[in-house]
């Protein structure tokens, strides 16, 4: 065991973290400097302090930047945290996106099913969360739903015009 906290250890750590690569932003303080892509300069609150980042490597395809900024107790314990991302393509990237397939998608779970457009199920999500949290949020996106299906089945429906009174008398009846 002695043998590999000494020697392999290292060296699994050493060529980890040399296949890292250096942030292009920086940070000073409580401000997080993007020199580029895009250029800006974001400044937290002073509440928050730099708690680190780090870059990833996605597939040999992509980057990201992370950077964490949080807000700890006085017992260290984190109350609030921002995370910021960026995200890029390498220059020597031949993929693309490719939208042309997708046609009115909804999320995988969220809407799946539903004949009501994304908007209203999004509204009826967020606004159940904001009113009883996790469980309202399933509740709120439902009763939206069924709200608006109703809605628009009252407004699609074809009444027929009114009767005059002479056509609601039967004809071919003997008047007794």
């Amino acid at each position: 065991m002695s043998l590999f906290r000494s020697i392999a250890l290292p060296l699994l750590l050493a060529s980890s973290l040399a296949a890292q690569t250096p942030p292009t932003r920086q940070v000073h303080g409580d401000t997080l400097v993007s020199p580029a892509d895009p250029a800006a300069s974001l400044i937290v609150a002073p509440a928050f302090r730099y708690a680190g980042g780090q870059v990833i490597d996605i597939l040999k395809v992509a980057g990201a930047e992370q950077y964490f900024f949080i807000d700890a107790a006085p017992d260290s314990a984190i109350r609030r945290f921002y995370w910021i991302q960026f995200e890029y393509f390498y220059p020597s990237n031949s993929h693309s996106y490719n939208y042309s397939g997708i046609k009115n998608q909804k999320p995988l779970m969220l809407g799946r099913g539903v004949d009501a457009p994304m908007p209203v199920i999004l509204l009826g999500a967020l606004g159940g969360m904001a009113a009883g949290g996790i469980l309202g949020m399933f509740v709120g996106a439902t009763l939206l739903a069924l709200g608006y299906q109703l809605f628009m089945g009252w407004v699609g429906t074809n009444r027929p015009a009114p009767k005059s009174p002479a056509e609601e008398i039967p004809r071919n009846v003997p008047i007794l």
